[in-house]
């Protein structure tokens, strides 16, 4: 591999040589010349105290009334079930992504119930 251009926010790089990579039953193939964007690992975002702060009421609220969340990393896959009993279901990498977003100062089932309120 060859990197063409590389800077703080991403790097090219040309693949030099077919590259083969499996996960589960599928396989993504990198072809000779193809270019492939690395972005880098974004630094963990942290949640403001006050927003952090009102998501958990929310979250806690939610939880009284039945809310809940079912998260499975291996497919993956995301549940939410607010107490009014709607449900917002996310898998693969809508699933992934809304992972990402969760903040590290939070728990994955605050963030997920406080923020599904307005979904």
């Amino acid at each position: 591999m060859k990197i063409m251009e590389s800077d703080k926010k991403e790097s090219r790089i040309t693949i030099e040589e077919e590259v083969k990579i499996a996960q589960g039953e599928s396989i993504l193939v990198l072809e000779k010349g193809d270019v492939v964007r690395v972005l880098p690992k974004m630094q963990e975002a942290k949640m403001a105290p006050m927003v952090k702060a009102n998501l958990e009421r929310s979250a806690r609220i939610e939880k009284s009334r039945g809310g809940s969340v079912e998260i499975n990393y291996k497919l993956p896959t995301v549940s939410v079930t607010l107490g009014n009993g709607d449900n917002f279901f996310f898998q693969g990498d809508e699933a992934s992504d809304l992972l990402e977003e969760i903040p590290e100062n939070m728990s994955e089932e605050d963030y997920l119930l406080g923020t599904a309120i307005g979904w």
